[in-house]
């Protein structure tokens, strides 16, 4: 593919155009924009590897939460499959955020996800504390909604690429406006490398 193609491809994924969309944009074959879209999430995962602790520690507030998503693009009629669960926490001050894949909703997996993402000392509040007062966790919950909308778009994604979707959310989400600068700069080391 011509590199003229392949910028225009790139920019348009970095605006969250549909595959469609880019289809008809660059003119090329839908397989063509699927292995490129993969490529581009597969360099997010790199991306997010690179990240340490999101915060954490005396007076700062990290939001934790876990949702339930389906994975279920080519398992669609199979209604008792489970549900994959992500734990993920934002944290208010940045902004900045985790996501992870979870096998079980047990505190015994939970609480040491936390710690490896979190700075000690952690206080966990429930959506109301002691004291009766509302703690509010908007900042994930929004963060989900962006997390699961490619998700609901495509219709689903099969267990196998469910990861590199949240680590392109997570780097989306951290990066903000640097984002596609990241992309294009991990492209060209990855082409280096």
């Amino acid at each position: 593919m011509p590199i003229g193609k392949i910028v225009k491809l790139i920019v348009l994924w970095i605006n969250r155009y549909s595959s469609t969309q880019i289809e008809s944009e660059i003119n090329c074959s839908p397989t063509t924009i699927v292995d490129y879209r993969n490529f581009f999430r597969e360099l997010c995962i790199k991306i997010e590897k690179r990240y340490g602790m999101i915060g954490g520690g005396d007076e700062e507030i990290v939001e934790l939460d876990e949702i339930a998503v389906h994975s279920r693009k080519y398992g669609r009629r199979d209604k008792e499959r489970e549900l994959t669960r992500i734990l993920g926490g934002r944290r208010r001050l940045t902004k900045n955020v985790f996501a992870l894949i979870t096998p079980t909703r047990s505190s015994k997996t939970m609480i040491p996800i936390i710690r490896e993402k979190t700075i000690e000392p952690l206080t966990i509040l429930k959506v109301l504390s002691k004291d009766g007062e509302v703690i509010h966790t908007n900042n994930i919950e929004s963060f989900w909604q962006r997390l699961k909308k490619p998700l609901v778009m495509a219709n689903g994604t099969s267990e196998q690429l469910l990861p590199s979707y949240i680590s392109e959310s997570v780097v989306r989400e951290n990066e903000k406006d640097n984002f596609g600068e990241m992309i294009i700069e991990e492209s060209r080391e990855f082409r280096s490398g």
